[in-house]
């Protein structure tokens, strides 16, 4: 006999006071591989039900990746600039560039994503 523990919300070997066993209708399919496209979420109770897979696209997960990348570099080239106008340097025209660039780049692909949801 499998049992599924409501506290623990998984399969245990041995019953308790929070396991249903695996020929309670509420919980048999938790016993099986998910069917394509579903994903389990729980009640309050602990008892698992189906709902639908949130699927991520392709394209979606490219733009978040670039826009990561230029976040980065915004985040990694700020010690340097602050450094360089606290010590009245000028900031190198490529790092001034390419921040400018990445700024850009985030904007238009954040508007882009917003668009697209």
């Amino acid at each position: 006999m499998r049992y599924y523990d409501t506290k623990l919300r998984c399969e245990v070997f041995e019953a308790n006071d929070n396991t249903l066993d695996e020929t309670d209708e509420r919980i048999s399919f938790f016993f099986n591989e998910l069917p394509e496209g579903k994903q389990l979420e729980f009640t309050e109770d602990g008892i698992p039900f189906l709902i639908d897979a949130i699927v991520i696209s392709k394209e979606t997960i490219e733009l978040q990746a670039k826009i990561n990348e230029a976040k980065a570099y915004l985040v990694f080239t700020d010690w340097y600039c602050s450094r360089k106008v606290d010590s009245g340097k000028e900031i190198p025209e490529e790092v001034v560039s390419k921040r400018a660039e990445a700024r850009e780049l985030i904007n238009q692909l954040e508007v882009n994503q917003w668009v697209q949801t």
